[in-house]
């Protein structure tokens, strides 16, 4: 028999994250699940919290606003695991930055500002995984040859990157669905 790692997962889930959340009520459970376990955290921090607020008070999801089900969603399942975006986190993202401009990346600072801040801050807090749904920014190439090249200068660990389809399918082979 495999012996279960007791350490929970520490997780950062991105802004586009929660949207795909908020229409899969099976993976929400799982989460949750895995939450109530102790096989999962979930972090955030006030980037993505901000970002969840500047959805349209207009958009519904049904009869509710999708404001207020996105927001409720991510304090559930962060339950006061909010990482404070300190002076050290934002050196770390102008780093990042820096480097993926000398990778050759076109994207402006503004366009990426907030794409690095979550990942600087899910670096300095040893988070195992952050999940998006971001591929063109976050998650693309030069993104990520830029944060495995400055994190290894700093001696810090490259969180496991992943897609929210990939996260899902290891969800799913933890927990099947019924």
């Amino acid at each position: 028999m495999k012996s279960q790692n007791k350490t929970p997962k520490r997780t950062l889930l991105d802004t586009s994250v929660y949207g795909e959340l908020m229409l899969d009520p099976q993976t929400v459970t799982k989460i949750e699940k895995r939450i109530e376990r102790n096989q999962t955290l979930v972090y955030g921090n006030r980037i993505i919290r901000n970002e969840l607020r500047e959805t349209s008070a207009q958009a519904r999801l049904g009869k509710q606003s999708k404001r207020i089900l996105l927001l409720n969603l991510y304090d559930r399942l962060t339950a006061g695991h909010e990482i404070i975006m300190g002076d050290l986190i934002r050196i770390l993202a102008k780093k990042y930055y820096e480097k993926y401009r000398r990778f050759d990346g076109k994207y402006p600072y503004d366009s990426l500002k907030n794409d690095f801040l979550i990942v600087a801050s899910a670096s300095i807090k040893e988070l195992n995984i952050v999940v998006s749904h971001d591929t063109k920014t976050m998650l693309s190439e030069l993104a990520m040859k830029a944060y495995k090249k400055i994190n290894s200068e700093n001696g810090l660990e490259n969180p496991d990157f992943i897609p929210y389809q990939e996260y899902k399918r290891r969800l799913d082979l933890i927990d099947p669905p019924v």
